[in-house]
């Protein structure tokens, strides 16, 4: 007996970016509702398995191609820019393969993905260029999610779709002795910032002398230290910046895994940060976020709690890794601006700050 459009097995192929992977899972609830007995497959990292574990939505969940892949798709969403995966198309037995494909040996992409694809890397000027994929980004309205709901005829729900983090009983715990042995389990008020943003964009970093021009801000109005998160890439430089700050700036560290980042990450009361994981997250997490955004798409991203900072100058490395300016577009937000952002998300017991701030 044929299967019914209700049992259909999908397949969703997403390794990377960690940020990109976890902000994907904000789709997971309109296929589930559009084909609620369906199962839902998800092929990824090793890396970013721990983003996806305990997901409610998903039925299986590999970070090896071979057992996963047996058996017929009804449809795969291919979101993978790597040929290994692209390639995937011609030996895996499906229906519908929407996204990322392999033609001629280059990558390219399906037309029903052309929503958001069209403003990717993957869309190329007959010179070989971006104008035109910057120019669509640029003048973009939708959001990540809208752009892929798009892409696979769905409708979009009446509340913006959030990324999805499932937390365990032990993730807390863990999170709860290193707040105990890091000193922040009895600050009255946590607030973070995550400046980093991995290796390959370095120009969506939130700058040092901001970071640190922030610590010292929030110690004057506040009473506590500005609390530092970050991985491995950005773990090396921090017990610098940590020193530099003069007690004003709480390094974290990074040796512990993503699910007790995250579960850190919830505990605090506002997190500033950069186009990262972290934010994707926070937001997974319902905390109050600042979010700044540089040269990634700050419309891409619909913040349920939070604000929204851009330089007002504009940036000048649109979707450019590194910058092209002496002084990084995000340096360039006022610093009051900043600290009014993290006071109007701050609980309304807390005072509110001084007046100043640049």
């Amino acid at each position: 007996m044929p299967r019914t459009a209700a049992q259909m097995r999908i397949l969703i192929i997403k390794r990377g970016a960690l940020g990109d992977v976890l902000r994907t899972t904000a789709l997971l609830a309109s296929l589930k509702s559009r084909w609620p007995d369906s199962e839902l497959c998800w092929l990824t990292s090793p890396e970013a398995r721990p983003l996806l574990e305990g997901n409610p939505y998903l039925g299986r969940l590999s970070s090896e191609a071979d057992g996963l892949l047996l058996g017929r798709f009804d449809r795969v969403l291919s979101m993978e820019e790597d040929p290994a995966f692209a390639a995937l198309e011609k030996t895996v037995h499906h229906g519908l393969w929407t996204g990322v494909v392999l033609r001629g040996g280059r990558l390219a992409y399906t037309a029903d993905s052309a929503a958001y694809y069209d403003l990717s890397l993957l869309h190329l000027d007959p010179d070989g260029g971006h104008a035109s994929a910057d120019e669509l980004k640029q003048t973009n309205t939708l959001t990540y999610e809208q752009l892929w709901l798009k892409a696979l005829d769905l409708p979009d729900p009446p509340q913006p779709p959030q990324p999805v983090l499932r937390l365990t009983e032990e993730d807390a715990a863990q999170a709860d002795y290193l707040a105990q042995r890091l000193g922040i389990a009895d600050l009255p008020l946590r607030i973070g910032i995550h400046p980093g943003a991995g290796a390959r964009w370095p120009s969506k970093r939130i700058p040092e002398e901001t970071t640190l021009a922030l610590a010292r801000e929030v110690r004057r109005r506040w009473g506590v230290p500005l609390i530092l998160f970050g991985g491995p890439e950005e773990a090396a430089a921090h017990p610098r910046l940590a020193a530099a700050a003069g007690g004003d700036l709480l390094d974290l560290g990074a040796d512990y895994g993503l699910r007790v980042f995250a579960a850190l990450l919830a505990r605090c009361d506002v997190l500033v940060s950069s186009d990262s994981l972290a934010l994707h997250a926070a937001r997974a997490l319902s905390r109050p976020v600042v979010a700044a955004f540089g040269p990634t798409s700050a419309g891409e991203v619909r913040l349920a709690h939070g604000t929204t900072l851009l330089p007002p100058g504009g940036c000048g490395c649109w979707y450019r890794s590194g910058c092209s300016r002496s002084k990084p577009c995000l340096g360039e937000i006022p610093l009051g601006a900043w600290i009014d952002a993290i006071a109007g998300l701050l609980p309304p017991s807390q005072p509110s700050p001084a007046s100043g701030g640049g």
